[in-house]
């Protein structure tokens, strides 16, 4: 289940839980297929299950090796106008995170183990860009809000130092690459409430920036259990692996990697 954590402590919670984050450690070969990716890219996103713990702690295990290959900001499925607020935060100058993650949604976003990646992030250097639209954006449907954040991903990019390339974590449907064909797409239409789901953010990008070289990984788990609209279950599947695997997921995603077992993320006061 996930941790109850008391406002007037969060700030102190915060940061000796970030102090303690513990990196996912993947094997070797599949370490050095995601930094191989990463080499070769000027924008890096990371497609998730919102409301695990594994992600972000994949991401901040990989984060020093990023910043060696010149990644020097950090994008986040969080509404941009709420990036100055959590950059006081972290950076000390906030005694409590903004509402995105002091009263999360249930969507299972705004958890304390994203806040511990932020300050993973601004330790090592790293610039932090929210991508999300704000309520001054509305947008009728999901591939609309996408065109929003592509937008605010490419503007908040291009305000930063020149050269630097940007790592993204967001929802695995975001970064898709290109629409998936067969019973996978209608199966996701269904999830979707029959939306649009192309372009993604992914798409969007491409469409604005058609130079620029995007790598996407699909963060897929065996089994387990992760945070969106209450706690949810994997359920294994036969022949699960025990330890992280990756794989070519063309044309959707650059690569799929699958973690052994999800557990569900932990927030600052409960999700609503």
């Amino acid at each position: 289940m996930y941790m109850l954590l008391a406002i007037d402590h969060a700030a102190a919670d915060a940061r000796s839980s970030a102090a303690a984050m513990m990196p996912q450690l993947l094997p070797m070969n599949a370490e050095q297929q995601l930094l191989q990716l990463a080499s070769g890219c000027g924008l890096l996103l990371f497609g998730e299950l919102h409301g695990t713990r594994e992600v972000p702690a994949l991401v901040g295990g990989l984060l020093p090796k990023l910043r060696e290959l010149g990644y020097g900001s950090l994008a986040l499925e969080a509404p941009r106008d709420q990036r100055d607020a959590i950059l006081q935060w972290a950076d000390g100058m906030a005694s409590h995170p903004p509402p995105f993650y002091a009263r999360p949604s249930r969507d299972g976003r705004g958890s304390l183990d994203m806040l511990e990646l932020i300050r993973t992030a601004r330790a090592l250097g790293l610039d932090l860009l929210c991508f999300d639209q704000s309520p001054d954006q509305p947008a009728r449907s999901w591939s609309a809000r996408d065109q929003w954040m592509a937008r605010n991903l490419l503007e908040a990019w291009s305000a930063g130092p020149g050269g630097q390339r940007v790592l993204g974590i967001c929802g695995s449907l975001h970064a898709r690459l290109a629409p998936e064909q067969g019973v996978g797409r209608f199966l996701r239409k269904a999830v979707s409430g029959g939306q649009q789901l192309w372009p993604s953010l992914a798409g969007w990008v491409r469409q604005l920036q058609p130079t620029l070289a995007i790598g996407s990984v699909d963060v897929r788990f065996a089994t387990g259990e992760f945070f969106n609209m209450g706690v949810r279950t994997i359920y294994a599947r036969p022949g699960s692996r025990s330890e992280a695997w990756i794989r070519n997921a063309a044309p959707a995603y650059s690569l799929e990697l699958w973690l052994p077992r999800a557990t569900v993320a932990t927030f600052l006061t409960t999700p609503a």
